[in-house]
């Protein structure tokens, strides 16, 4: 891993700038731990190799850093529950045989707010996926085979197409990611996606729905929300609005043509939550919400029509494909936590 991808997120990406307590899961010789490190944070780092161990302590070491190493199984890391402000893993979950586990183990350790760095890719993909076989089909004619990773001319001359025997043994692996792996975080409870192509080289399929871009190397970005607050609640200072913003305000929502009670009845379906929650991550077509929520095509593709008649959402076509997205992600955001908010205060009185 280019260390400069996981130090891109946490400045640019999260404008993470305070000292966090961070745990990297499957350090392996310990780049991404080394690389929060050195950005001033307070580092964690696990790995079930001992043999790994040693490699990142001497590493840490010529980097003049310090890290807290610690020898377990990162699917039930020995560590304390709820310490952790942000959970690093690279290249960790694809080879897991439990990763729905793995992930909710990984929940556990991160504080309200928290935020969990999952950097991976769909590196066998092609062993179970036909367009992720023509994807390598075209690099091999391009580059020719003697320049993957598995080539005969590797290092040592390894036979690491062992490796693609093993991952019939790793669910992750079998999946595409990362729209595999954000179903199983908003079934944990987590929010507000980021996903990040890293592919150098993008390429994409001819599928009935059109053309579509099939990543192989990837981040994804996910916060675990502060209780009921929105993932943006601690960015928002409270504003004093005068007599002539108050009135300017409530002007312009006057004169804005939409019916409220119109969008609150689309809001108040899980299934249509469940779509504006995905759509938090990015843009998706019909195919991917239906995989990310678990809805049928037809139930996705009707749910959606509702949303854009309430201009929650939009439809953009991209070749033979039609993306969507919310229309104004903040202000959605916002209005979920407001209608959580009266449901909260319901409840209590």
């Amino acid at each position: 891993m280019d260390s400069n991808v996981l130090r891109n997120i946490m400045r640019n990406q999260l404008g993470l700038n305070r000292k966090l307590k961070a745990v990297d899961m499957g350090t392996g010789a310990g780049l991404a731990a080394i690389t929060m490190a050195r950005l001033g944070h307070d580092v964690t780092a696990v790995d079930s190799s001992e043999k790994m161990l040693e490699y990142a302590r001497r590493n840490a070491s010529y980097a003049h850093v310090d890290v807290n190493f610690v020898l377990g199984d990162v699917s039930s890391p020995p560590l304390l529950k709820h310490e952790y402000d942000i959970l690093v893993a690279k290249s960790v979950i694809w080879n897991l045989t439990d990763p729905v586990g793995a992930y909710s183990a990984w929940m556990d350790l991160l504080k309200p707010g928290g935020f969990m760095i999952i950097i991976d890719g769909n590196w066998y993909l092609d062993e179970f996926d036909e367009d992720f076989r023509k994807r390598r089909r075209f690099l091999d004619m391009k580059y020719g085979k003697d320049k993957n990773l598995h080539a005969s001319t590797n290092v040592d001359n390894v036979d690491l197409n062992i490796i693609r025997r093993l991952t019939h043994n790793f669910p992750a692996s079998m999946e595409r990611r990362p729209a595999w792996d954000m179903g199983v975080l908003l079934g944990l409870g987590f929010a507000d996606f980021h996903i990040l192509s890293l592919d150098k080289e993008p390429f994409s399929v001819l599928t009935r729905d059109g053309v579509m871009k099939i990543p192989l190397s990837f981040a994804i970005i996910a916060r675990i929300p502060k209780g009921s607050l929105s993932p943006y609640h601690e960015l928002m200072e409270p504003v004093p609005y005068t007599d002539d913003d108050l009135r300017a305000i409530s002007e312009r929502i006057h004169d804005l043509d939409l019916d409220y009670g119109k969008v609150l009845k689309a809001l108040s379906d899980t299934n249509r939550l469940s779509l504006v929650s995905a759509l938090m991550g990015g843009r998706m077509n019909v195919n991917q919400l239906a995989n990310v929520t678990g809805q049928s095509i037809s139930l996705t593709s009707h749910n959606l029509k509702i949303l854009k008649d309430c201009n929650i959402v939009s439809s953009e076509r991209d070749g033979k494909e039609i993306q969507y997205a919310l229309t104004n992600r903040m202000s959605i955001n916002m209005l979920v936590d407001v209608c959580n908010g009266i449901l909260n205060d319901t409840s209590r009185k």
